[in-house]
């Protein structure tokens, strides 16, 4: 390893030397992106940005009290731009270019620039971090993913300027503060020590990267049980621990499946049960794996390194506690940089010269094609709603989440008969489904069948007696019929769930207008208003009732 090419000659005649292969980088980002910039809000987006109410409030950034980077970053933009998605997008984007031009001058100082271009190359295009980059909500693994990465970097160049170690640091400060995945890095330092230092003997300065992951990983580890008990109540699963001996190959086997054939790529990889016969054969991919890892570390170690690098960066996903999905693409966004690098260094080793050089050039290019085509059509998918879900439904026939978020297409289509039909789907499937309940009676209502409605409304509130939605929805069909005590009952349970949403206030507002309670609707109008000042139905209701 040498960091004089970057040190000792300087930054900015680094930067020159390289600009050609920078500029290809920034360009060919931009081109694989480009027709995602006008794709709409999608999925978690939704209830995340477009409808949080309290987006535009600063006690939003630290909603999330560890991790509020990300937040703080959503709060900037709604800010400055509203809720436009292209600039949340955006955000995306930008990290993922930073992630691909460290990973860039990273593979140069460690390797060399050939290995450097093709391996940030195609990173840039490869389809399987889409869900990371094109989908707003999926952004956070690319923005921890950069710091780690600038960090990783940083601290590489430490080895010849100590200072720039205080920034490394810092760097991978602001990656545990955006996810706590980023916790094992320190393992990757350990590694690249024994790899590319080839010892310990630095060991000292690996010391506050340690004690930063431990104490984040304590203080996340705190978070646990109440992260738990909330993925349960909006999955609607059973606590328990997954089996390692099936999660761990079928993850493994699955995401090397993805990234050297990006075909079947969807948001939910529900197709998780198999045949013996398929579990063997990815074990067997599995365990051909760590025979590479291990056929590695004394034929080359920057190929060892690369290798566990994917490893170590899953790690935090292959924990058998029902905290992650058991396969999904946001979660190898770090990893497949070191696949495509371990790859990249082993062919560039075997042709080398003369004609199996042009042989290298040709493959990484075909391959690059490739991908981009692949990732250009994959961002079309996550265009809009129904889109998503369109292209979702065939390869994820088993989700019941999928089927839920079906029925909304349907249903927004005025396709109620087929919207109500997947709601059941998705019930059949999973009948502790409660947004899929409330959905069913959003559909009965619109249907005429307001009686089964009622009931289903109840089934949602009882399985989750937090989906405020509901009472909302009871509470408008008790105001129809007149029952305004119950409407009124009703709509304080969701305020008691939901006290920052203007609607609701808005709607107490009303009904205690037609109670004969003047001053309490015009204390809820008045909150109404000061929680979203367009709101204009409180706003002309006040504005009568003060007359």
């Amino acid at each position: 390893m040498s960091t004089i090419q970057i040190t000792e000659t300087g930054l900015k005649a680094w930067l020159l030397s390289n600009l050609k292969n920078l500029i290809l980088l920034l360009l060919t980002v931009g081109l694989a992106y480009a027709n995602s910039l006008n794709n709409g809000f999608v999925s978690d987006d939704i209830p995340a940005i477009l409808q949080n109410s309290r987006l535009g409030q600063s006690s939003y950034i630290f909603s999330q009290p560890f991790a509020f980077l990300r937040p703080l970053f959503y709060f900037i933009l709604n800010q400055i731009f509203g809720r436009a998605p292209v600039f949340f997008r955006l955000l995306n984007i930008f990290f993922h270019l930073g992630t691909v031009l460290a990973f860039y001058a990273l593979l140069f100082i460690l390797v060399n620039k050939r290995v450097a271009l093709w391996s940030s190359l195609l990173c840039a295009v490869h389809p399987i971090l889409t869900e990371a980059v094109t989908w707003i909500s999926g952004g956070p693994y690319v923005q921890f993913a950069f710091f780690l990465m600038l960090s990783f970097l940083l601290y590489v160049i430490s080895f010849r300027r100590k200072r720039l170690l205080i920034f490394s640091c810092l760097s991978f400060m602001l990656a545990v503060l955006t996810s706590e995945k980023a916790v094992v890095f320190p393992l990757i330092l350990l590694l690249f020590l024994v790899s590319f230092r080839g010892s310990l003997r630095q060991w000292r300065s690996l010391i506050p990267f340690f004690v930063i992951g431990i104490l984040a990983a304590a203080i996340y580890a705190c978070g646990i049980a109440e992260r738990l008990e909330a993925l349960q109540a909006t999955r609607y699963q059973k606590a328990g621990l997954l089996n390692p001996f099936i999660q761990i190959p079928v993850a493994l086997s699955s995401y090397l499946e993805f990234i050297f054939w990006p075909g079947n790529l969807t948001l939910y990889h529900s197709e998780m049960t198999f045949t013996l016969n398929a579990y063997l054969i990815k074990l067997f991919f599995s365990f051909i794996f760590f025979v590479l890892l291990l056929f590695s570390f004394k034929q080359n170690r920057a190929v060892f390194f690369w290798l566990s690098f994917f490893i170590i960066s899953l790690l935090p996903t292959l924990i058998p506690w029902n905290l992650s999905w058991v396969v999904a693409e946001r979660y190898v966004y770090l990893g497949t940089c070191g696949i495509i690098a371990s790859c990249i260094i082993a062919f560039e080793a075997m042709l080398r010269e003369g004609k199996a050089k042009a042989v290298f050039y040709t493959l990484c290019a075909v391959a690059a094609s490739l991908l981009l085509a692949r990732t250009i059509a994959r961002n079309i998918d996550w265009k809009n709603e129904d889109s998503l879900w369109l292209a979702t439904i065939k390869l994820s026939p088993s989700s019941p989440n999928v089927h839920n978020n079906l029925g909304d297409v349907y249903s927004r289509r005025g396709e109620f008969e087929r919207a109500a039909a997947e709601f059941l789907r998705a019930i059949e499937l999973n009948p502790r489904y409660a947004d899929a309940y409330h959905n069913l009676a959003n559909t009965e209502l619109k249907l005429g069948m307001a009686q089964e409605a009622l009931g289903h409304y109840q089934s949602a509130i009882e399985l989750n007696p937090r989906l405020w939605q509901s009472y909302q929805s009871l509470a408008a069909i008790y105001f129809q019929a007149g029952d305004y005590r119950l409407a009124k009952e009703m709509t304080l349970k969701a305020l008691q769930i939901n006290n920052y949403n203007s609607a609701l206030h808005a709607n107490l507002g009303i009904i205690y207008l037609r109670l004969g309670d003047k001053q309490n609707a015009i204390n809820e109008l008045g909150q109404a208003i000061e929680l979203d000042r367009d709101n204009q139905i409180a706003r002309g209701l006040l504005g009568e009732i003060k007359q």
